[in-house]
């Protein structure tokens, strides 16, 4: 009798164990945020198509057409964001109309809009007659750049923290990226910590060495981090793709 009563109490504590592990693995997958969702399943294919098929430069901008320029562009990315499956970017024209902002300032550089566009996105630029002269110097390589529209793609590159977009050094290509400091930025550089969305707007461009005259064609991909407190897309880095070890040139910020 003693041994059936201590077999009954045995069970009962296992049962009571068995259900407070499951009490708590239930707690704790429901606190666990959920990951977001891969984005472009078919992203790596579509990489490795755009860098086997070559990069072409469909547009020549001119001082008289380079506002028009900027508007296809800006279309186009519009579009292509629209299209993007798996998800829904935040303020889609905001993104766009940053880009093509950031475009113009590329191809055809003015250093007092330049400077207004990164105030009213919160970057804490200085401005000094060094900043003037090196910048006027810098907007040489890419003003009024040869570019391919038809090659313009809008790709997010993370997903509230998670890295959607394929290496690109795993591909094929050979990418160096230029960006802000921490402290100019009015958002953390914490991707992972502070679960950014950071979008690459991208296009087909010809860099010229100022000194030597020397062109280089690569992509250029404009990234832009999500700023959820400001409601409003924010420039992250530049990126430049190519596929030589040759000279590194940047368009500047």
């Amino acid at each position: 009798m003693r041994e059936s009563r201590r077999l009954i109490f045995g069970a009962l504590i296992a049962a009571v164990g068995i259900g407070a592990a499951v009490y708590m693995y239930q707690r704790s997958s429901a606190r666990r945020p959920q990951a977001p969702p891969v984005v472009l399943p078919n992203a790596v294919d579509a990489q490795r198509e755009r860098l086997s098929k070559g990069l072409t430069l469909d547009v020549t901008p001119s001082l008289e057409t380079v506002d028009q320029v900027v508007r296809d562009a800006a279309a186009i990315a519009a579009s292509v964001a629209a299209s993007i499956q798996g998800t829904a970017l935040p303020a889609p024209e905001d993104l766009t109309g940053l880009f093509a902002a950031q475009l113009r300032e590329t191809l055809n550089g003015d250093f007092d809009r330049r400077l207004a566009m990164l105030v009213a996105r919160g970057i804490k630029v200085t401005d000094t007659p060094e900043d003037r002269r090196s910048w006027e110097a810098g907007i040489r390589i890419s003003r009024l750049a040869r570019i391919g529209l038809d090659q313009l793609r809008v790709e997010p590159v993370y997903v509230e923290g998670r890295r959607v977009k394929p290496d690109e050094l795993k591909i094929g290509w050979d990418r160096s990226e230029m960006s802000f400091n921490q402290d100019v930025m009015p958002i953390s550089k914490d991707i992972e910590g502070q679960r950014l969305t950071i979008v690459e707007v991208s296009l087909p461009m010809e860099l010229t060495r100022a000194r030597t005259e020397e062109r280089r064609v690569g992509i250029t991909a404009y990234r832009y981090a999500w700023n959820r407190e400001k409601r409003q897309w924010v420039p992250w880095s530049i990126v430049v793709l190519k596929t030589d070890d040759g000279i590194v040139l940047f368009p500047r910020f």
